[in-house]
């Protein structure tokens, strides 16, 4: 009997196996106690304290000023606050900011997918002060709620993708998260300078595998509550009394965070080494895996695992879609030629959202106490 020595890529094969499989039973062991939110904070920890060390070398010598970005809660006031938003430069100061802003969110941040577009949310009449972050996104291709919402074909979804993206990250940081920021950031979605923003990067471009003209128009943005239903996007309304966040149903809870960034790292090594074939079009550099899932599915599946039960998660999450025009289904499905606009400029927005949530909550005076100094990741 011939056997592998020690070392060799079978034995390398059967460690992986059994890894994949205790890690996806050890979360769902845990996931079956998981009752309220925080215990679903506290399985994503290790994963956020993993991200913070990874990004320390980069972002450790800048958290000074970073700090100093932040609004003191004592010198907020509420009827003042006046948002606007600034690109995030890759390479730059705003980029190191935002990725140190999401180093605070209890869920681990994705970079997102193809098209991207981040922005801080800053407050104007507050020495710039940063209010939230918005990322977005390219889209998961297909996503059953949001198509049946929209009323898509195969084919409409094909060609009419481009004009929606996916809000990966959205948030408010204190202290205006103590004011319900959440909703204004959420609501700055549907903002006119939002919709310049993405013209102007996107306006004229061409899709790199379809080589398809673009002409920057945004018809919707879709997002996803990471933590179950979410009191900052239900009964969210514009000014005009519209829903401003329809839930459009919930994810199918397939991923990959029960997969250890460690794990995955050993599983992509494995998968470059075995030489797996690639799925990036030739467009993208044809070398390769598309992402991080594409990465799992093609070597779970060499190891022999079946890709739909180890890659299922079961965290089902609810999926929202923030409409920027009044008939953007008719668009979206290729009944009407062009987009109805419902934006409204970023001061509109803020107006409402002062006197519907801002200048309301800030009564309960929670904001007032929030020192900056205490937002420090490493000593």
């Amino acid at each position: 009997m011939n056997e592998s020595p020690k070392g060799s890529w079978g034995d390398e094969r059967e460690r992986l196996r059994d890894a994949v499989i205790l890690a996806h039973s050890s979360h769902h062991r845990a996931l079956s106690r998981a009752t309220s939110k925080d215990h679903l904070r506290r399985l994503h920890q290790p994963y956020v304290a993993e991200a913070i060390e990874r990004a320390a070398p980069a972002l450790r010598e800048h958290e000074a000023d970073f700090v100093a970005e932040l609004c003191g809660g004592g010198t907020l006031a509420p009827d003042q606050i006046e948002p606007v938003l600034e690109p995030v430069v890759r390479g730059q100061h705003s980029a190191r900011l935002f990725r140190w802003i999401t180093l605070h969110w209890s869920i681990p941040v994705s970079n997102g997918y193809g098209r991207r577009l981040r922005l801080l949310v800053r407050d104007a009449n507050h020495g710039g002060a940063v209010i939230g972050i918005i990322g977005l996104g390219d889209p998961v291709f297909s996503i059953r709620g949001r198509d049946a919402h929209i009323g898509w074909t195969a084919d409409d979804r094909r060609i009419r993708l481009r004009y929606v993206m996916d809000a990966f990250v959205l948030g408010a940081v204190p202290p205006y998260s103590e004011l319900i920021g959440i909703k204004l950031v959420t609501l700055m979605l549907n903002s006119l300078e939002l919709g310049k923003q993405f013209s102007d990067k996107y306006s004229e471009s061409r899709s790199r595998i379809a080589d398809r003209r673009f002409e920057g128009k945004l018809a919707a943005v879709t997002t996803t509550s990471a933590l179950g239903r979410s009191a900052a996007y239900n009964r969210l309304r514009n000014a005009d009394g519209t829903l401003a966040a329809i839930l459009t149903g919930k994810t199918s809870g397939t991923g990959d965070i029960h997969i250890s960034p460690e794990l995955y790292t050993d599983l992509r090594t494995f998968g470059i080494e075995q030489g797996l074939p690639n799925s990036r079009h030739e467009n993208w550099g044809g070398n390769g895996f598309r992402n991080r899932r594409d990465t799992l599915k093609r070597v779970l599946r060499d190891l022999g695992l079946n890709t739909d039960y180890y890659m299922d998660h079961g965290i089902q999450r609810p999926t929202y879609i923030i409409p920027r025009s009044k008939n953007y289904r008719e668009f979206l499905t290729g009944r009407e030629p062009d987009l109805l606009s419902s934006e409204r400029s970023a001061a509109e927005i803020s107006e409402w959202w002062r006197e519907r949530w801002g200048i309301p909550r800030a009564a309960r005076g929670a904001y007032a106490t929030f020192e900056p100094a205490v937002w420090r990741l490493w000593p």
